[in-house]
């Protein structure tokens, strides 16, 4: 079923009083974007699947309370960082394995991943690279982070982050700064290049 010729204001009234069908086309119209937030925060199919479905569920709960202070879509996305913050605080740092063989056991054989591409530099060089930047994401400050991915990789504009962030413009162009800045400096010490 879908809601033709309705407006993303009726969308949410009708999904206010029960419609759902009328949020099955919220979520359709604002799943791609999810996706592409939930993906670049997490890091991983799975995890970004899970965040996703936890932030529809949590939408569809709190839609009765929804004021329209903010876009539909803007409040979404507000409602995924909080998913993803309280999925932070609650998970455990996961266990690292050494793919080197440096764990001190011996009897362990060393772990290696086959090359499924051999003689292909620039692909493992280009991944080399996401990795780096992945960490040095995890590394930074959640809110230095989230700022980050919603301009750079997400494209907002300041008047989105702020509303996402319940923050100010003037806020969200002084947390980016920083974040460009801590961001610049954590990446320097992973890799030694330049950005």
């Amino acid at each position: 079923m879908t809601e033709a010729g309705s407006t993303v204001g009726e969308l949410v009234l009708k999904s206010q009083s029960g419609d759902r069908a009328a949020f099955e086309a919220l979520m359709t119209a604002t799943h791609v974007q999810a996706w592409a937030i939930a993906w670049r925060l997490t890091g991983n199919q799975t995890d970004a699947e899970d965040l996703v479905q936890e932030t529809y569920v949590k939408a569809w709960i709190a839609i009765p309370k929804f004021r329209g202070q903010a876009g539909f879509a803007t409040w979404l996305y507000r409602i995924e960082f909080n998913c993803h913050a309280d999925r932070k605080r609650k998970t455990h740092k996961r266990q690292e394995v050494s793919l080197d063989g440096d764990s001190g056991d011996d009897s362990k054989p060393v772990k290696q991943i086959a090359d499924p591409n051999p003689g292909a530099p620039a692909q493992l060089e280009a991944l080399e690279r996401v990795c780096s930047i992945r960490k040095v994401l995890e590394s930074i400050d959640p809110v230095y982070k989230q700022v980050l991915v919603l301009r750079e990789l997400e494209g907002f504009s300041y008047e989105d982050i702020g509303a996402v962030l319940n923050i100010p413009q003037g806020t969200v162009a002084a947390w980016l700064f920083r974040a460009r800045v801590a961001f610049r400096k954590a990446y320097l010490k992973v890799t030694g290049d330049k950005v």
